[in-house]
């Protein structure tokens, strides 16, 4: 099943997968540390709001909607594969929709399963069906 689901602004995620593993036990004292974890000089995560203001300009795309009873609805939204902070560790693939009507400052987060080859218009309809979804319950 393909999901789509909002996510707070302050959510941490890696734009690359880190290193993980276990360490070892200094000396011969001590329990033994079977815990995996991301190991030393590995990139941390980053906040996905901080990720919006380092995108390149050129990589946002325009996209129509939906016609409201206003004017019509445009939004700009970037895609990127990201790895989410899962209990401390990389979680498995998945997209960053980071999306914005134009015209406004408020911004939406959303993590998405759709595979790696999921087109940015698909992921956009997707996004933005929450809409349509809820005028017809």
């Amino acid at each position: 099943m393909i999901f789509v689901a909002d996510i707070p602004r302050d959510a941490r995620v890696w734009l690359s997968r880190p290193e993980t593993g276990i360490l070892e036990r200094n000396g011969k004292q001590g329990r033994d540390l079977n815990c995996e974890r991301v190991l030393d000089g590995e990139l941390e995560p980053i906040e996905v709001q901080k990720i919006k203001e380092e995108i390149d300009p050129a990589r946002w795309m325009r996209v129509p909607v939906r016609d409201t009873e206003r004017k019509e609805l445009i939004i700009v939204i970037v895609c990127i594969r990201v790895y989410p902070v899962e209990d401390k560790l990389p979680g498995k693939e998945l997209w960053l929709i980071v999306r914005k009507k134009v015209g406004l400052d408020t911004v939406k987060y959303q993590l998405s399963n759709a595979a790696p080859d999921t087109d940015v218009l698909r992921l956009e309809k997707m996004s933005c069906s929450r809409y349509w979804i809820e005028r017809a319950t």
